[in-house]
């Protein structure tokens, strides 16, 4: 849990790497975060899950020690790579223990319907994410899609919500973005 990966101290992976022998597993991310640090998964991921500063600090502390525990059993560096923020640290965790390619999940989706080729006589492009925001930037669907479009077709999004940050979307070739919402308060 993420409370006790500031305690492992050693991992056994002997029958795990036997029973993977010969496995090639990709992990798709919806995110190019690290696993720790200002812009990791504990930082930027846990308040929105409820997390208080001094939850926030611990879970950091232990995604770190975990990375730091993995580099110096098995020789891999996932503090610091895009995509091991994903899911908590799973992406770096799957990237460490499974041996698992991380690529981002709108990139690979994108290329399996041929949006190029479908997106290349659009009058319009419509995408959209449940909350627009800073993180959206870094690997998400609304971003991922404006890239890929052409640059003579608009791309609109619709979103659940738009918070602070959510103007850097523009950058990434998005031409308007509608929420349908305020974001979620309480009654």
């Amino acid at each position: 849990t993420g409370g006790s990966l500031k305690d492992i101290n050693h991992m056994d992976l002997s029958q795990l790497q036997r029973n993977l022998r010969g496995v090639t597993m990709t992990v798709m991310c919806d995110i190019d975060n690290p696993l720790c640090g200002d812009m990791g998964a504990a930082v930027i991921f846990a308040p929105q899950k409820g997390a208080d500063p001094t939850q926030v600090a611990l879970l950091d502390k232990g995604l770190r020690h975990f990375g730091a525990l993995i580099h110096k059993e098995l020789g891999m560096d996932v503090i610091s790579l895009p995509g091991a923020g994903a899911a908590g640290g799973m992406g770096g965790g799957c990237a460490a223990l499974f041996h698992a390619s991380l690529c981002s999940g709108i990139q690979t989706v994108l290329k399996a319907v041929g949006f190029a080729d479908k997106a290349a006589d659009a009058d319009l492009i419509v995408t959209g994410e449940g909350r627009l925001d800073s993180q959206s930037i870094h690997g998400k669907v609304v971003a991922g899609v404006a890239e890929a479009a052409p640059p003579h077709v608009p791309v609109i999004a619709i979103v659940g919500g738009a918070a602070d940050g959510a103007e850097a979307i523009y950058a990434k070739g998005v031409t308007a973005v509608f929420s349908i919402n305020r974001l979620p308060e309480d009654f």
